[in-house]
This record gives structure tokens, C-alpha cells and sequence, in this order.
């Protein structure tokens, strides 16, 4: 159920929005609901010491807090312009960003497995982040995070239903290149791959202002990951490296996270280092069964790249878990 503060201001201000920020805004103001409630006011008109515990509340990292705080001061702004904020520069506008510091989780240079998992909807969505709206963006997600990439994204640009072997739950990277081992898929990416394939439309995402448009069609060209158009006929050509970076991109703008190629697989080579430890297997790069779960997943074939891997792995699962899981 949506909560919404003094709803006729928070309509007003979502009605200028596109369908995709009004999203983020929505899920925002129902955090904010349980703390003007117990201010009895408005977030625009909190003061610093009401906008700082609500942060406190929050489980949000230092990159997420400061993209959220600058979402709060766009509604101050507009508040502000329509005469509706009591004092222009107290509460929201106050806030540095070395209070922000000082406020937010410590900030890891790995992204925890289960952020991953909660945006992809694998896990409760809704707690730290604005659930993603388009079900392609979900997929890319999970796809990076299991292993699937390739030089450029070779993988993930060239990648059609018939790559996928769902009856025994398998990725089939080998027709795409014949020294990569096929990878397994879960229910969950099964289920993923089924709606994002019946995907029609990409909702675009502003934070600042009201777009023309709140989505486009989406190629229909074969591929699991296609173009957005704006024209009325297809043009047939495969999503680019340009076009999945900046995918990313809007993401990490839309959660606050650093979504880059890099961090997602780490966060996933991070995800799987744990299961191993957990059964209590070995980290080492002479393991089968890193081999198997990591290298091949992966594609890290080269020995020195290998054992590298695993020392990273290691201080990324440190930096996560704790020493005694990285052990």
C-alpha cells in the first residue's frame, strides 16, 4: 500500500515527473511517510537535526545516500516554488556532504551480493533501493553477476533464446564461443529471461524533469538484449558495448550504486566464494571446484590470472563478510 504525506503536495510534484522517476519518488515517500508523520510535517519542511534522523533510519551506503539526498532537495526546490516551504534554506538543504559521511554505512569498494540480489528482485525488493522497473535491466544484472560478459560483452550483446537450454538449466556459451564452458541458470534467471524475452517497451529514467516520452519500444531483432527505438520501424541492428554501459549507468544513477561491469562481477565472484567456504572448500586456484564455480564461470583461464583472482577474491570477501570467511 502507497503512503503518501500530505498527498495533494506529493501528486502535484510526481505529476510533473516522467512514469519512471515518479517510481523512485513513490517508493522514497513511503520512507519518508513513518517520519512525517512523527514530525507532523512535511519532509520539505524538516529541519536538519528531523532530515538526519531519517537518514539514520536508512541502510544506505554513502554513494546511495548522496543520491537520494539530492532527489530530496529537487522536491525542496520545487516546494520552495510554489511557496509551500516555511524557510528556504533549513533541513534538506543543510546537509553537507560530510554529514552524509557521517551518517551513512561504511562504503566498501565491493558491492555486497545482496544489493545485487534485491535489485534483480532475487531477494526483498523494495527495503534499500527503488525496485527496477524494466525486467532487461534486471536480467543484465544477474547476467554479469553468474558470469555471463565477454570481451566488449561480446556475450551479452550476442546472446538469442536459442543460447538457452532451460530444460537443463544451462546457458549455452559454447555456441557463442567454442572455448567457453556453458554455464547453469536457476529458476530465478530462468524466470528472468522469460520476461525480459516478452518485454516490449524501456521505461527511460530523469531525475530532474519531465521527459517527452516515458518509454520506447524495444527492437524486436531475435537477441535477449535489444535497442530502444524511437522510430516507427525496427532497424534490426543488436544493442551495442555503448548502449549496455550506459544502461548501466542509468542504473547507478537511478540506486546510487557504482553498477559498473567490474564491481558486478566481482560482487558475484564475491557471492560464489562464499557458498565455497561455507561447504568448506579450500579458496585456491589448484581447488576443482574453484575451478569449476569460479574460473570457468568466469573465463579465467590464464594460471596467473588465476591465482590473482583468488587473492582478490579473498580481501573482497574481507572487506564483505569478515576475515573468517575469507580464510
Amino acid at each position: 500500500m502507497e503512503n503518501l504525506y500530505q498527498a495533494n503536495n506529493k501528486v502535484e510534484f510526481l505529476n510533473e515527473l516522467n512514469t519512471s522517476t515518479q517510481h523512485i519518488y513513490r517508493w522514497l515517500f513511503n520512507k519518508t511517510y513513518d517520519y512525517e508523520n512523527k514530525f507532523g510535517k512535511d519532509i520539505f519542511d524538516f529541519n536538519k537535526n528531523e532530515v538526519t534522523d531519517f537518514y539514520k533510519g536508512q541502510a544506505w551506503r554513502l554513494s546511495t545516500m548522496y543520491v537520494y539526498n539530492s532527489y530530496l532537495n529537487t522536491y525542496v526546490k520545487w516546494a520552495i516554488r510554489k511557496n509551500l516551504k516555511r524557510i528556504e534554506r533549513v533541513g534538506v538543504p543543510e546537509i553537507t556532504k560530510d554529514d552524509l559521511k557521517e551518517i551513512a554505512l561504511l562504503s566498501y569498494d565491493v558491492i555486497h551480493p545482496e544489493i545485487i540480489m534485491e535489485l534483480t528482485g532475487k531477494m526483498r525488493q523494495g527495503q534499500n533501493f527503488p525496485p527496477l522497473i524494466n525486467n532487461q535491466d534486471k536480467f543484465l544484472l544477474y547476467l554479469i553477476f553468474i558470469g555471463v560478459n565477454g570481451t566488449r560483452c561480446h556475450e551479452l550483446i550476442n546472446l538469442k533464446p536459442e543460447h538457452f537450454d532451460l530444460e537443463n538449466k544451462k546457458i549455452l556459451l559454447s555456441k557463442l564461443d567454442s572455448d567457453r564452458k556453458d554455464i547453469n541458470i536457476d529458476n530465478f534467471g530462468i524466470d528472468l529471461f522469460k520476461k525480459a524475452m516478452a518485454e516490449t517497451e524501456y521505461h527511460v529514467f530523469s531525475p530532474e524533469q519531465k521527459q517527452r516520452v516515458d518509454f520506447y519500444k524495444l527492437e524486436d531483432n531475435g537477441y535477449v538484449f535489444r535497442n530502444s527505438t524511437t522510430g516507427v520501424k525496427s532497424s534490426g541492428k543488436q544493442i551495442s558495448f555503448g548502449s549496455i554501459r550506459h544502461r548501466l549507468s542509468k542504473m547507478a544513477e537511478y540506486t546510487g550504486e557504482r553498477l559498473t561491469i567490474k564491481q558486478i562481477t566481482k560482487s558475484g565472484m564475491v557471492y560464489l566464494g562464499k557458498l565455497l567456504a561455507d561447504k568448506g572448500i579450500t579458496l585456491s586456484s589448484t581447488v576443482p571446484a574453484v575451478q569449476r564455480n569460479i574460473f570457468d564461470r568466469f573465463d579465467i583461464t590464464n594460471e596467473q590470472t588465476q591465482f590473482r583472482t583468488i587473492r582478490q577474491l579473498k580481501e573482497d570477501m574481507n572487506k564483505v563478510y569478515g576475515a573468517k570467511d575469507s580464510e
